[in-house]
Protein backbone atom coordinates (compact mmCIF):
# COMPACT_ATOMS: atom_id res chain seq x y z
CA UNK A 1 0.00 0.00 0.00
CA UNK A 2 1.29 3.58 -1.10
CA UNK A 3 0.98 5.26 2.45
CA UNK A 4 -2.50 5.39 3.81
CA UNK A 5 -4.09 7.88 1.92
CA UNK A 6 -6.48 5.22 -0.34
CA UNK A 7 -7.41 3.49 3.50
CA UNK A 8 -9.09 6.30 5.16
CA UNK A 9 -12.13 7.13 4.84
CA UNK A 10 -12.87 10.50 2.38
CA UNK A 11 -12.40 13.34 4.77
CA UNK A 12 -12.65 17.00 4.59
CA UNK A 13 -10.62 19.25 7.38
CA UNK A 14 -12.92 21.86 9.06
CA UNK A 15 -12.52 25.77 9.87
CA UNK A 16 -10.16 25.82 13.48
CA UNK A 17 -11.49 26.20 16.69
CA UNK A 18 -9.25 27.93 19.01
CA UNK A 19 -8.86 28.49 22.68
CA UNK A 20 -5.22 30.36 24.18
CA UNK A 21 -2.32 28.23 22.68
CA UNK A 22 -4.26 25.05 21.66
CA UNK A 23 -6.26 25.53 18.19
CA UNK A 24 -8.19 21.63 16.48
CA UNK A 25 -9.20 21.51 13.45
CA UNK A 26 -11.75 19.20 12.23
CA UNK A 27 -11.32 16.12 10.28
CA UNK A 28 -14.97 15.50 9.24
CA UNK A 29 -16.44 12.72 6.69
CA UNK A 30 -16.89 14.00 3.41
CA UNK A 31 -20.84 14.95 3.05
CA UNK A 32 -22.61 11.37 1.14
CA UNK A 33 -19.16 10.03 1.96
CA UNK A 34 -19.35 6.06 2.58
CA UNK A 35 -17.82 5.58 6.57
CA UNK A 36 -16.46 2.36 7.23
CA UNK A 37 -18.87 -0.70 7.97
CA UNK A 38 -16.37 -2.12 10.58
CA UNK A 39 -18.30 -3.36 14.13
CA UNK A 40 -16.77 -3.07 16.71
CA UNK A 41 -16.07 -1.95 20.51
CA UNK A 42 -13.68 0.75 22.05
CA UNK A 43 -12.19 -0.42 25.80
CA UNK A 44 -14.09 1.59 27.94
CA UNK A 45 -17.40 0.08 26.53
CA UNK A 46 -16.06 -3.16 26.72
CA UNK A 47 -14.77 -2.65 30.55
CA UNK A 48 -17.90 -1.14 31.38
CA UNK A 49 -19.80 -3.93 30.12
CA UNK A 50 -18.03 -6.25 31.76
CA UNK A 51 -17.08 -8.03 28.76
CA UNK A 52 -13.46 -6.74 28.79
CA UNK A 53 -10.77 -7.65 31.08
CA UNK A 54 -7.56 -6.45 31.97
CA UNK A 55 -5.27 -8.20 34.65
CA UNK A 56 -1.64 -8.14 35.83
CA UNK A 57 1.09 -10.69 34.63
CA UNK A 58 3.75 -9.71 36.97
CA UNK A 59 5.60 -8.01 33.90
CA UNK A 60 5.42 -3.71 34.25
CA UNK A 61 5.36 -4.00 30.15
CA UNK A 62 2.60 -6.26 29.71
CA UNK A 63 -0.82 -7.02 30.93
CA UNK A 64 -3.26 -9.81 30.10
CA UNK A 65 -6.41 -8.31 27.82
CA UNK A 66 -9.17 -10.77 27.24
CA UNK A 67 -12.42 -9.94 25.07
CA UNK A 68 -15.72 -12.05 25.87
CA UNK A 69 -17.63 -9.66 23.44
CA UNK A 70 -19.46 -10.90 20.56
CA UNK A 71 -17.77 -7.75 18.80
CA UNK A 72 -14.27 -7.12 17.74
CA UNK A 73 -12.34 -4.03 20.55
CA UNK A 74 -10.43 -1.37 19.24
CA UNK A 75 -7.81 -0.58 21.26
CA UNK A 76 -5.44 2.61 20.39
CA UNK A 77 -1.67 4.00 21.50
CA UNK A 78 -1.76 6.24 24.75
CA UNK A 79 -5.55 4.62 26.52
CA UNK A 80 -5.03 4.80 29.56
CA UNK A 81 -5.94 2.12 32.38
CA UNK A 82 -5.52 2.82 36.43
CA UNK A 83 -5.47 0.26 39.00
CA UNK A 84 -3.97 -2.85 39.09
CA UNK A 85 -0.03 -2.75 40.79
CA UNK A 86 0.51 0.59 38.27
CA UNK A 87 -1.18 2.93 36.42
CA UNK A 88 -0.44 1.84 32.85
CA UNK A 89 -0.06 3.66 28.69
CA UNK A 90 -1.07 1.22 26.23
CA UNK A 91 1.53 1.19 23.70
CA UNK A 92 -0.18 -0.82 20.63
CA UNK A 93 -3.07 -0.20 18.23
CA UNK A 94 -5.24 -3.39 18.04
CA UNK A 95 -8.35 -5.01 17.23
CA UNK A 96 -8.64 -7.64 19.10
CA UNK A 97 -10.85 -10.55 17.89
CA UNK A 98 -14.23 -11.11 19.34
CA UNK A 99 -13.98 -14.13 21.92
CA UNK A 100 -10.16 -13.56 22.72
CA UNK A 101 -9.09 -15.39 25.62
CA UNK A 102 -6.08 -13.91 28.01
CA UNK A 103 -3.54 -12.19 25.43
CA UNK A 104 -0.41 -10.26 25.99
CA UNK A 105 -0.65 -6.24 25.56
CA UNK A 106 2.61 -4.16 25.42
CA UNK A 107 2.04 -1.30 28.16
CA UNK A 108 4.35 1.48 29.89
CA UNK A 109 4.25 2.12 33.59
CA UNK A 110 2.94 5.95 33.96
CA UNK A 111 3.36 5.86 38.34
CA UNK A 112 6.83 5.05 39.06
CA UNK A 113 6.69 4.68 42.17
CA UNK A 114 3.99 2.13 43.19
CA UNK A 115 3.99 -1.71 42.72
CA UNK A 116 1.53 -2.99 44.97
CA UNK A 117 -2.61 -3.71 43.96
CA UNK A 118 -5.38 -1.27 44.57
CA UNK A 119 -8.39 -2.48 42.42
CA UNK A 120 -9.29 -4.02 39.07
CA UNK A 121 -7.81 -2.08 36.36
CA UNK A 122 -10.56 0.54 34.55
CA UNK A 123 -10.36 2.90 31.97
CA UNK A 124 -9.07 6.52 33.20
CA UNK A 125 -10.89 9.09 32.84
CA UNK A 126 -8.30 11.19 30.32
CA UNK A 127 -6.24 10.09 27.98
CA UNK A 128 -2.46 10.34 28.84
CA UNK A 129 -1.30 13.67 27.27
CA UNK A 130 -1.14 14.35 23.68
CA UNK A 131 2.86 14.95 23.97
CA UNK A 132 3.59 11.67 26.32
CA UNK A 133 0.89 9.58 23.64
CA UNK A 134 3.51 11.00 20.80
CA UNK A 135 6.64 9.72 22.72
CA UNK A 136 5.17 6.15 21.58
CA UNK A 137 3.62 7.08 18.51
CA UNK A 138 6.45 6.13 16.47
CA UNK A 139 7.15 2.76 17.13
CA UNK A 140 4.37 0.16 15.40
CA UNK A 141 5.11 -2.44 17.82
CA UNK A 142 4.93 -0.22 21.10
CA UNK A 143 8.23 -2.29 21.97
CA UNK A 144 11.07 -0.88 24.72
CA UNK A 145 11.02 2.65 25.90
CA UNK A 146 10.12 2.69 29.74
CA UNK A 147 12.53 4.68 31.27
CA UNK A 148 11.96 6.99 28.03
CA UNK A 149 8.07 6.76 29.36
CA UNK A 150 8.84 7.73 32.80
CA UNK A 151 11.11 10.23 32.10
CA UNK A 152 8.87 12.06 29.88
CA UNK A 153 6.07 11.72 33.57
CA UNK A 154 8.96 13.23 35.27
CA UNK A 155 9.40 15.83 33.01
CA UNK A 156 5.73 17.18 32.52
CA UNK A 157 5.11 16.73 36.53
CA UNK A 158 8.22 19.82 36.99
CA UNK A 159 6.98 21.74 34.12
CA UNK A 160 3.48 21.66 35.61
CA UNK A 161 4.99 22.17 39.06
CA UNK A 162 2.96 18.96 40.67
CA UNK A 163 4.34 16.84 43.09
CA UNK A 164 3.60 13.29 43.42
CA UNK A 165 5.49 10.52 45.58
CA UNK A 166 4.75 8.11 42.80
CA UNK A 167 5.78 9.94 40.37
CA UNK A 168 1.81 9.54 39.04
CA UNK A 169 0.71 10.64 35.82
CA UNK A 170 -2.52 10.72 37.23
CA UNK A 171 -1.84 13.53 39.37
CA UNK A 172 -1.22 15.71 36.81
CA UNK A 173 -5.24 15.84 36.12
CA UNK A 174 -5.99 15.86 39.33
CA UNK A 175 -4.05 19.32 40.09
CA UNK A 176 -4.96 20.79 36.73
CA UNK A 177 -8.45 20.08 35.95
CA UNK A 178 -10.16 23.07 36.25
CA UNK A 179 -7.22 24.60 33.94
CA UNK A 180 -7.96 21.67 31.36
CA UNK A 181 -12.40 21.71 32.32
CA UNK A 182 -11.59 25.57 30.71
CA UNK A 183 -9.99 24.62 27.55
CA UNK A 184 -13.30 21.92 27.37
CA UNK A 185 -15.84 24.27 27.42
CA UNK A 186 -13.99 26.04 24.51
CA UNK A 187 -14.51 23.56 21.49
CA UNK A 188 -17.54 21.58 20.38
CA UNK A 189 -17.59 17.99 18.54
CA UNK A 190 -19.13 18.28 14.47
CA UNK A 191 -21.39 16.49 13.37
CA UNK A 192 -19.65 13.42 11.12
CA UNK A 193 -16.40 14.47 12.98
CA UNK A 194 -13.99 11.43 12.38
CA UNK A 195 -10.72 13.14 13.92
CA UNK A 196 -8.61 16.44 14.53
CA UNK A 197 -5.73 17.91 13.85
CA UNK A 198 -4.46 19.66 17.09
CA UNK A 199 -2.05 22.10 17.40
CA UNK A 200 -0.38 23.16 21.02
CA UNK A 201 1.76 26.61 20.52
CA UNK A 202 4.73 26.08 22.71
CA UNK A 203 7.11 29.02 23.56
CA UNK A 204 9.58 27.13 20.95
CA UNK A 205 6.82 27.02 18.23
CA UNK A 206 3.80 24.51 17.18
CA UNK A 207 3.23 20.97 17.64
CA UNK A 208 1.10 19.06 15.46
CA UNK A 209 -1.25 16.22 16.27
CA UNK A 210 -3.49 13.66 14.59
CA UNK A 211 -6.36 11.40 15.31
CA UNK A 212 -8.40 9.87 12.66
CA UNK A 213 -10.66 7.42 13.29
CA UNK A 214 -12.89 5.15 10.49
CA UNK A 215 -16.14 6.34 12.04
CA UNK A 216 -17.50 9.26 13.40
CA UNK A 217 -18.82 7.27 16.59
CA UNK A 218 -15.61 5.76 17.06
CA UNK A 219 -14.35 9.27 17.55
CA UNK A 220 -16.91 10.32 19.37
CA UNK A 221 -16.55 7.82 22.17
CA UNK A 222 -13.23 8.62 22.47
CA UNK A 223 -13.85 13.19 22.09
CA UNK A 224 -13.63 14.31 25.67
CA UNK A 225 -10.54 12.10 26.55
CA UNK A 226 -8.06 12.66 23.74
CA UNK A 227 -9.57 16.69 23.57
CA UNK A 228 -7.90 16.84 27.47
CA UNK A 229 -4.99 15.48 26.11
CA UNK A 230 -4.56 18.08 24.39
CA UNK A 231 -5.80 20.26 26.43
CA UNK A 232 -2.95 18.98 29.41
CA UNK A 233 -0.37 19.96 27.11
CA UNK A 234 -1.11 23.26 26.32
CA UNK A 235 -1.94 24.18 29.67
CA UNK A 236 1.77 22.56 30.57
CA UNK A 237 3.48 24.28 27.96
CA UNK A 238 1.82 28.34 28.29
CA UNK A 239 2.76 29.50 24.69
CA UNK A 240 1.19 31.72 22.97
CA UNK A 241 -1.71 32.34 21.48
CA UNK A 242 -2.37 29.32 18.21
CA UNK A 243 -2.40 31.00 15.11
CA UNK A 244 -1.86 27.99 12.61
CA UNK A 245 -3.40 28.09 9.40
CA UNK A 246 -6.12 25.66 8.06
CA UNK A 247 -3.76 25.25 4.97
CA UNK A 248 -0.93 24.27 7.23
CA UNK A 249 -3.05 21.72 9.32
CA UNK A 250 -4.76 20.11 5.50
CA UNK A 251 -0.78 19.88 4.91
CA UNK A 252 0.29 18.07 7.59
CA UNK A 253 -2.52 15.56 7.77
CA UNK A 254 -2.17 14.97 4.10
CA UNK A 255 1.77 14.37 3.97
CA UNK A 256 1.32 11.69 6.84
CA UNK A 257 -1.60 10.13 4.45
CA UNK A 258 0.61 10.11 1.95
CA UNK A 259 3.78 8.99 3.42
CA UNK A 260 5.07 5.63 2.74
CA UNK A 261 4.95 3.21 5.62
CA UNK A 262 6.72 -0.06 7.17
CA UNK A 263 4.24 -2.84 7.85
CA UNK A 264 4.11 -5.61 10.25
CA UNK A 265 1.17 -7.69 11.53
CA UNK A 266 -0.76 -6.24 14.43
CA UNK A 267 -1.59 -8.17 17.53
CA UNK A 268 -4.83 -9.61 16.43
CA UNK A 269 -6.47 -8.34 13.43
CA UNK A 270 -5.17 -6.20 10.78
CA UNK A 271 -1.61 -4.61 10.74
CA UNK A 272 -0.16 -1.87 11.79
CA UNK A 273 1.68 0.49 9.64
CA UNK A 274 4.63 2.64 10.77
CA UNK A 275 5.11 5.93 9.75
CA UNK A 276 8.73 7.86 10.11
CA UNK A 277 9.18 10.15 7.20
CA UNK A 278 10.66 13.73 7.11
CA UNK A 279 7.41 15.64 8.06
CA UNK A 280 5.64 13.04 10.43
CA UNK A 281 6.43 10.34 12.45
CA UNK A 282 3.32 7.84 13.91
CA UNK A 283 1.38 4.44 13.58
CA UNK A 284 -2.09 3.58 11.88
CA UNK A 285 -4.13 0.44 12.37
CA UNK A 286 -5.38 -0.91 8.63
CA UNK A 287 -8.07 -3.89 8.46
CA UNK A 288 -9.74 -5.16 5.75
CA UNK A 289 -8.55 -2.26 3.60
CA UNK A 290 -9.59 0.45 6.34
CA UNK A 291 -7.91 2.50 8.26
CA UNK A 292 -9.38 2.11 11.66
CA UNK A 293 -7.06 4.53 13.74
CA UNK A 294 -3.94 6.89 12.74
CA UNK A 295 -2.08 8.51 15.65
CA UNK A 296 0.56 10.66 14.48
CA UNK A 297 2.63 14.09 15.01
CA UNK A 298 5.06 16.39 13.60
CA UNK A 299 8.55 15.02 12.98
CA UNK A 300 10.58 16.95 16.06
CA UNK A 301 14.09 14.80 14.67
CA UNK A 302 13.60 17.31 11.66
CA UNK A 303 11.73 20.17 12.99
CA UNK A 304 9.36 20.55 10.53
CA UNK A 305 5.54 20.01 10.08
CA UNK A 306 6.05 18.53 6.61
CA UNK A 307 8.55 18.49 3.77
CA UNK A 308 7.43 21.70 1.94
CA UNK A 309 6.19 23.83 5.12
CA UNK A 310 8.05 26.68 6.59
CA UNK A 311 10.24 25.93 9.56
CA UNK A 312 8.69 27.99 12.10
CA UNK A 313 10.77 26.95 15.38
CA UNK A 314 13.72 28.80 16.97
CA UNK A 315 16.95 27.29 17.19
CA UNK A 316 17.44 23.52 17.50
CA UNK A 317 17.87 23.32 21.46
CA UNK A 318 16.89 25.24 24.20
CA UNK A 319 18.58 24.92 27.53
CA UNK A 320 15.66 23.23 29.99
CA UNK A 321 15.65 24.52 33.92
CA UNK A 322 14.24 21.30 34.14
CA UNK A 323 16.73 18.94 33.93
CA UNK A 324 20.72 18.87 34.24
CA UNK A 325 22.88 18.11 31.70
CA UNK A 326 20.28 18.18 29.10
CA UNK A 327 18.10 20.24 26.24
CA UNK A 328 14.51 19.98 25.59
CA UNK A 329 13.59 20.21 22.41
CA UNK A 330 10.54 21.59 20.76
CA UNK A 331 9.29 22.60 24.57
CA UNK A 332 9.16 19.35 25.84
CA UNK A 333 10.99 16.62 26.83
CA UNK A 334 11.03 13.98 23.73
CA UNK A 335 13.34 13.01 21.19
CA UNK A 336 16.46 11.76 21.11
CA UNK A 337 17.92 13.78 24.71
CA UNK A 338 14.00 12.71 26.03
CA UNK A 339 15.83 9.85 27.76
CA UNK A 340 18.99 11.75 29.37
CA UNK A 341 17.48 13.25 32.50
CA UNK A 342 20.83 11.87 34.27
CA UNK A 343 20.67 8.21 35.20
CA UNK A 344 18.23 6.47 33.96
CA UNK A 345 15.21 5.67 36.73
CA UNK A 346 16.65 2.04 38.33
CA UNK A 347 13.08 0.01 37.99
CA UNK A 348 11.68 -0.49 41.76
CA UNK A 349 9.99 -3.91 41.29
CA UNK A 350 9.09 -6.11 38.41
CA UNK A 351 10.18 -6.69 34.92
CA UNK A 352 11.54 -3.67 32.59
CA UNK A 353 11.66 -4.42 28.99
Amino acid sequence: MEGLYKACVNYSVGNPQAYQNLEIFPINAKKGGKQSDLDYIVLGEGLQQGKVHIQETGNVNQLWLSNNSEKDLLIIKGEYVVGGKQNRMITVNGLVAAHTGRMYIPVHCVQHGRWNMEKDFGLGKFAVSAQLRGSVMKSASGSGGQHQTWGGVRCLLSLGEVHSGSEDFNEMYRSKEADINAYLRGFKKEKGQIGAVAVVQYNSGPQFFIDMFDQAGTFSKHYERLLASYALDAVVQRGGNANVSKSDAERFLEAALKMQTSESPSISLGTDHEINGNGAQGSALVHEETMVYLGARNNIERRDIAPDLPRRTPPFRTPSPFRTGGFERHGGCFGPFEDSFGDPLPPRRGKIR
